[in-house]
């Protein structure tokens, strides 16, 4: 990917943080979000094979937040994930999702950099599902 991808990218991901402040209050919107991300990364499973234990596992989050069960992720860090989530699902992302070869890259690089972002955040939300289950 070039630069001006990266650039396409990160733009669009900004107008995704922005709208993700709105699901802060609504509890029932994030958990669509949700159950939406995981229907479209289960129907997408191949293409996503590098990323999709790891985008899974933010989906989890975010289904956790959404039901109250865990709220302990400072919001900065649950925003850039729900931010990541509507990336993913949105059919206006930097890279249509219908070009072959190419269309899930920009999804893969984000799952991958909020990751990375939120490393730690995550690492104590799987903690805490293997202690509640």
């Amino acid at each position: 990917m070039g630069v001006l991808n990266y650039i396409r990218i990160f733009r669009v991901l900004r107008a995704m943080l922005r709208e993700a402040q709105s699901y802060r209050t609504d509890d029932a919107r994030t958990g669509q979000l949700a159950d939406s991300a995981l229907a479209k990364a289960q129907s997408k499973r191949g293409a996503l094979a590098a990323v999709f234990n790891q985008l899974s596992d933010l989906i989890r989050l975010v289904k956790a937040w959404a039901t109250r069960r865990y709220r302990t992720i400072p919001w900065r860090s649950a925003s850039l994930i729900i931010a990541g989530l509507l990336y993913f699902v949105s059919p206006l992302d930097a890279l249509p999702d219908f070009i072959p070869g190419l269309g899930f890259l920009d999804d893969a690089f984000i799952i991958t950099w909020l990751m990375r972002a939120v490393r730690q955040e995550l690492e104590k939300f799987r903690a805490w599902e293997a202690n509640a289950t």
